[in-house]
């Protein structure tokens, strides 16, 4: 079983955003603000995820959103250490 460094906790957000209580920014800036609070300094991957949840518009669809979240499920399966099953990045909490 991996060992996840970090913890996106979302899970209230996201089943907020499933229910449609919250729009498609508003969980986008979350995630933003959360990921911008790991303090991660460097990580360009990283830090163009996090801008491109900021630059959503108000509009944006769930796909426009799912690109940038399938960018954000890979960047936090990078493993860190190179070992099957060793250090991954970020365990992103949905559920």
């Amino acid at each position: 079983m991996s060992v996840w460094v970090r913890r996106l906790r979302i899970k209230n957000e996201w089943s907020k955003a499933d229910a449609g209580d919250i729009e498609v920014k508003e969980l986008a800036d979350i995630i933003a603000n959360k990921l911008t609070a790991f303090g991660i300094p460097g990580d360009v991957e990283l830090e163009e995820i996090i801008e491109d949840f900021k630059a959503l518009e108000e509009d944006a669809s769930f796909d426009d959103f799912n690109e940038i979240m399938d960018r954000l499920y890979n960047w936090a399966d990078i493993s860190l250490d190179n070992v099957f099953g060793g250090k991954k990045n970020c365990w992103i909490e949905t559920f």
